[in-house]
């Protein structure tokens, strides 16, 4: 079972040493049912808080979870609705993909980017980004508020400097000035509130922010990745 695998990666750090640089491996996932297979993994650290770890696999069991449900429901539905002439069972399995990247990790900062693609039905998958930011030191995680160090409109800032990027980089992906309907789409996906960035990855440096499919634009411009430089706070 799912629930299995993903408790291999909780360890108890007896030796976590702060003084050395954190270590990863990867712990594979897969579950294979009549109506889904799953597949890929996920980082497990060592010489890292376990609470990382623990927030890490908490987010791959909400994602996983929704997918199963999202694929039964579907299935049944299919079921229900089938005719006669139709197999009892349905003729393909949904699937789903988890990957990961890590962004950095070190002594004092471990960000990590997941994802997933997901096919439960419809025309196309869908694919999911999100992210752990994680103080080492302070043993907690990293929110956008902290980066930039508690000014209090630092969503406005960070939406007025994504903004014209993002208009770039559409244009140059669709080979023509973006249009008053895709404007909206990128006003409203980067609109100062927290839910629009809250996918983000940190280097020392630099800050990623990551845009879902649909929140920027049409399905098929993916999903678009915007580097800032990262504030410098004392």
């Amino acid at each position: 079972m799912l629930s299995s695998l993903v408790a291999v990666g909780v360890v108890s750090y007896v030796f976590f040493r702060p003084e050395l640089p954190p270590s990863f491996s990867k712990i594979p996932l897969r579950e294979n049912t009549a109506t889904y297979s799953i597949s890929g993994g996920y980082p497990s650290f060592v010489n890292a808080p376990n609470k990382l770890n623990e927030e890490i696999i908490s987010s791959i069991q909400k994602r996983v979870g929704e997918f199963k449900r999202i694929s039964e429901d579907n299935a049944t539905a299919w079921r229900a609705t089938r005719r006669a002439d139709d197999p009892l069972e349905l003729p393909y399995q949904f699937e789903m993909k988890l990957d990961y990247d890590v962004a950095q990790a070190t002594e004092r900062e471990i960000s990590v980017v997941l994802t997933s693609y997901e096919y439960s039905g419809g025309a196309h998958g869908m694919s999911y980004t999100w992210t752990v930011n994680w103080d080492v030191k302070n043993n907690r995680a990293i929110n956008l508020a902290d980066v930039y160090g508690g000014v209090s409109d630092y969503l406005y800032l960070v939406s007025q400097s994504i903004k014209p990027k993002l208009v770039d980089y559409i244009a140059s992906q669709v080979g023509n000035p973006v249009d008053d309907f895709g404007m909206q789409m990128i006003e409203d996906g980067t609109s100062p509130k927290i839910e629009n960035f809250s996918a983000f990855s940190l280097t020392p440096t630099e800050i990623t922010f990551y845009f879902q499919p649909y929140q920027v634009g049409p399905y098929s411009l993916g999903e678009p990745e915007i580097t800032l430089g990262r504030p410098l706070l004392d």
